[in-house]
């Protein structure tokens, strides 16, 4: 099998692996503050043992570095906060369909860290996704739990698409492995008063977070990253905008969630608009290439 296809497939079945993390929120019962703080120590010590040898790397990191290296670390931990907050607060679905809305996001945010121009038909997609939110909001109160879930994903998205932004423009030069190591021992460190405090999780608890921490965090990421070097960027993002869909069809499968019909529809939306952008950086892409 040509190593490009095999990537190709690594990369699918991450996505799929990947998609079931967000399940985690349901089966674990501490709060999202919590679970993070626990999901990035125990995070934080298997990177160490698995790069232990590599850790000389933090020699050469510039102050520049070190600042970017906090900075993305703090957006990427209060992402994971926020959006399992979504996912405990309303449905995977919802959750999972709230985040997905930052491929869009990303090209509204980037002439903010990149000499360009908004394209028209960028503004139509954010219009759709726009309107695609707007369908998944089932009343425009917040005491309704899907419209806090949507605010807290949407937040999260906003998040998750600054600190790609940050890592892609100023920090591209260390690698990815090792910025998730870093990042996520800035996270378990800042948040050590929680985990020092509350007191070890339940056994039930404790087992899921060792899951989600080890196998849906560092090794998932690990796996990622290598499938990545042989895999065009927009070609993964097209695929991670199936994540959404298949942690439906697992919640549906474990839990019984279904998704209603405007939620659907929203989601096809949203789901639309983040391939269709992803589709065009690939064009873009290969425009700048020949």
């Amino acid at each position: 099998m040509n190593f490009n296809k095999h990537s190709l497939l690594q990369y699918h079945l991450i996505t799929i692996f990947m998609a079931a993390g967000a399940l985690f929120s349901k089966y674990i019962s501490i709060d999202a503050i919590q679970l993070t703080a626990w999901r990035t120590l125990i995070a934080t010590i298997f990177f160490i043992a698995l790069y232990n040898k590599r850790l000389v790397i933090l020699k050469t990191l510039t102050k520049k570095d070190v600042i970017l290296q906090i900075f993305s670390g703090i957006l990427l931990g209060t992402h994971w906060i926020t959006f399992f907050h979504a996912l405990k607060v309303s449905t995977v679905s919802v959750g999972m369909l709230s985040l997905h809305i930052y491929p869009v996001l990303t090209v509204l945010l980037e002439p903010l860290f990149h000499p360009k121009r908004i394209h028209p038909s960028d503004l139509v997609l954010a219009l759709i996704v726009f309107i695609g939110i707007f369908l998944l909001v089932p009343k425009l109160e917040l005491s309704d739990t899907t419209t806090q879930g949507i605010m807290w994903g949407v937040f999260s998205a906003f998040l998750f698409t600054l600190r790609n932004l940050i890592m892609s423009t100023w920090a591209s030069n260390v690698s990815g492995s090792f910025s998730m190591l870093f990042q996520v021992s800035v996270i378990a460190l800042l948040m050590s008063p929680i985990w020092l405090s509350s007191g070890i999780p339940s056994a039930n608890d404790l087992g899921f977070l060792l899951i989600l921490a080890i196998g849906f965090t560092a090794f998932t990421h690990t796996m990622f990253v290598r499938a990545l070097r042989q895999l065009n960027p927009a070609t993964a993002s097209l695929i991670s905008c199936l994540q959404p869909v298949y942690a439906t069809v697992y919640a549906f499968l474990l839990f019984q969630e279904i998704p209603t019909g405007s939620t659907v529809i929203g989601g096809l939306l949203i789901l639309s608009a983040a391939m269709v952008e992803s589709w065009r950086f690939k064009k873009r892409l290969k425009v700048q290439i020949n």
